[in-house]
């Protein structure tokens, strides 16, 4: 029962980091204009063929994308056990 409570803990505080992580990828792209080189290459596939459209454009899909991602890590990350 210990080892299911350490890990779920462990899960939890793993999902939450992510989510602060991508966060703050978001909010340095929307206010830099520009697409930082610390966030995930899977999201990389996705912007680089819209910044060929238009860099803006494809800065701001993925920060949006980045902030979605990580606001549904940090809510499954703070939500309580019991309603998982």
């Amino acid at each position: 029962m210990n080892k299911a409570v350490n890990s779920s803990s462990a899960r939890r505080i793993l999902l939450i980091l992510l989510g602060l992580w991508l966060l703050f990828g978001a909010f340095v792209s929307l206010s830099g204009g520009r697409w930082p080189a610390f966030m995930p290459s899977q999201l990389d596939l996705l912007v680089i063929p819209l910044t060929w459209l238009s860099r803006v454009l494809g800065v701001a899909v993925g920060g949006i994308l980045a902030g979605a991602l990580g606001a549904a890590s940090l809510w499954l990350g703070i939500r309580s056990p019991t309603q998982a």
